[in-house]
């Protein structure tokens, strides 16, 4: 009896050393192929890369385009994290692969003999952690990226702004605007600026500010932050922005505007000076989180009585 089982025993472990060294021969194959994917994954995940940090530097002014951004964002991140796992994967099973060499041909034999059949198997599904379809949706979201960088490079062209609002035009080629004027006891003051935040376009803050020295309680100041394009009107924008208060704060509302509305432009001196980036960045998240939101009644939290005083 004893015999019988021992026979059965070499048996076994024969049967399985021989298939162990054939599906060593498919192993190699697939692991070529998978290397071939994972090359093709590498290059896509690249070209996305490029289409993000390239129209990271550029003046997006378009809605569309923002959201298109964000769209290959959360592509570019799912790319990256399934490239890890295969290079991930890919490693151990060179390593388990390269594991019998390191052993005794007694232990390489108990290794294979103790390995049950669902453990095999799973080796087989190791390999198929990325497929053909992963790779090619991958590569078209790269396509995707390159058509997305030609027309972000279009539409940031100089000639895009030509029929722009003056003040506009000047903000997007990144000017600061300032305009003051002291007439006897009254002061008037007027500071635009333009920055290009990754992800989020084209941002301006407008700050106005109006003092009248020798009645206090008339004095004011507004803080006003939107989002650019070449069809915005700063002024216009404002207006409508300080028409929400008019319940609450009615004389003052009425006086910005009536100061917005005769503000002469002309006047309004420009120049290149350098912005305080840190400052700026921290009022974006906080008054505008959502950068694409923009709508009348999208974000009624966002407007708070405070930013009048």
């Amino acid at each position: 009896m004893e015999g019988i089982v021992g026979s059965a025993v070499v048996q076994e472990t024969v049967s399985r050393i021989t298939s162990y060294l054939f599906s060593k021969c498919d192993h190699d194959e697939r692991t070529a192929s998978t290397g071939h994917h994972i090359e093709r994954l590498e290059m896509a995940h690249t070209e996305l890369e490029l289409g993000l940090e390239r129209s990271a530097r550029m003046p997006i002014t378009d809605v569309s385009l923002l959201q298109h951004r964000k769209l290959l964002e959360r592509a570019f991140k799912d790319c990256g994290d399934l490239l890890r796992r295969c290079i991930k994967q890919q490693t151990m099973d060179i390593v388990e692969l390269d594991q019998p060499v390191k052993h005794s041909i007694s232990e390489w034999i108990a290794h294979v003999t103790q390995s049950s059949v669902s453990s095999y198997f799973t080796g087989f599904r190791k390999d198929n952690i990325i497929s053909c379809s992963d790779v090619r949706r991958n590569e078209w979201f790269a396509e995707c990226a390159k058509r997305f960088l030609r027309d972000v490079e279009s539409g940031c062209s100089p000639l895009r702004c030509v029929f722009s609002n003056p003040l506009v035009r000047q903000l997007l080629e990144g000017k600061t605007l300032e305009y003051k004027m002291v007439q006897g006891s009254i002061l008037r003051c007027l500071h635009i600026q333009s920055m290009c935040v990754k992800g989020r376009g084209v941002e301006a803050t407008l700050e106005f500010r109006y003092e009248d020295r020798k009645t206090l309680m008339r004095s004011f100041s507004l803080m006003l932050m939107l989002r650019l394009s070449e069809s915005t009107d700063i002024v216009a924008t404002a207006i409508r922005c300080l028409q929400s208060f008019m319940c609450s704060m009615k004389d003052v509302a009425e006086a910005v505007m009536r100061e917005l509305t005769q503000l002469p432009q002309q006047d309004i001196s420009h120049s290149h000076a350098a912005s305080c980036f840190t400052i700026y960045k921290r009022l974006v998240f906080e008054w505008r989180p959502d950068p694409l939101c923009c709508k009348p009644d999208g974000c009624a939290t966002s407007c708070i009585p405070l930013e009048l005083s």
